[in-house]
């Protein structure tokens, strides 16, 4: 299995003595290579929290996240900076490319923070990526040079040039127009197949999880699958 979340509880301390919020309570979820799922819920229900503990982004309150067979809680952070580098994709609802490069400079970014890159090869890797997704025309162009779904495509291949395993995506086409969301998702989908890894996506639009091919639903701190 490539990925176990096993009884995952966050909360956070209240004031005044009161009882502490209870954001995540007992949440579970098993992954492997390949699968593709959508987690939809309401707003604040604590969807992104715990993608962020997937990712290795925040830390649960108890609970045990697994990848690969690493227990994440035991890891120093050094060693969790190197699993979000090299085995974790991160697509959040704003690109975050840096305005002042050009978007092969964007996609190399991920190699930079390794101590001996080799760049021959991954620059061989976004090109092969950004053709892929159709952007091999705008190798040059900076992010204010491009549309919405453009960036959001750059995105996208500057979190997989690192070949990982696991793609977390949390809103990725919240900024997005209804066909260009439609689009991106279809990208995702198909890059999923071809590059053979598991894509964990939160989105608030049900047709859009619908394209996923489970859809686990997260309310009152509780997850439970529906497709």
């Amino acid at each position: 299995m490539l990925l176990q979340v096993n009884n995952i509880m966050k909360s956070y301390p209240a004031a005044d003595n009161r009882s502490a919020l209870i954001i995540l309570n007992n949440v579970s979820l098993a992954v492997d290579t390949g699968d593709s799922i959508a987690i939809v819920g309401p707003s604040g229900s604590g969807k992104s929290t715990l993608l962020n503990i997937i990712g290795a982004l925040d830390k649960p309150t108890s609970g045990q996240v697994l990848l690969n067979d690493r227990d994440l809680s035991g890891l120093n952070q050094d060693q969790l900076a190197e699993v979000r580098n090299r085995e974790i994709g991160f697509i959040f609802q704003q690109h975050h490319l840096l305005p002042q490069c050009t978007l092969l400079e964007n996609v190399l970014v991920p190699v930079l923070a390794q101590k001996r890159p080799d760049l021959n090869a991954a620059r061989a890797r976004a090109l092969q990526l950004i053709a892929q997704v159709g952007l091999e025309e705008r190798l040059h162009h900076r992010p204010g040079q491009l549309s919405g779904g453009e960036c959001q495509r750059v995105a996208v291949v500057r979190a997989l040039l690192n070949r990982p395993k696991l793609l977390l995506a949390d809103e990725p086409t919240g900024s997005l127009d209804h066909q260009s969301s439609l689009n991106l998702v279809q990208l995702l989908n198909a890059l999923q197949q071809n590059e053979q890894l598991a894509l964990i996506m939160v989105t608030h639009s049900r047709e859009l999880a619908e394209k996923m091919a489970c859809i686990y639903h997260l309310q009152d701190g509780h997850l439970h699958r529906e497709k």
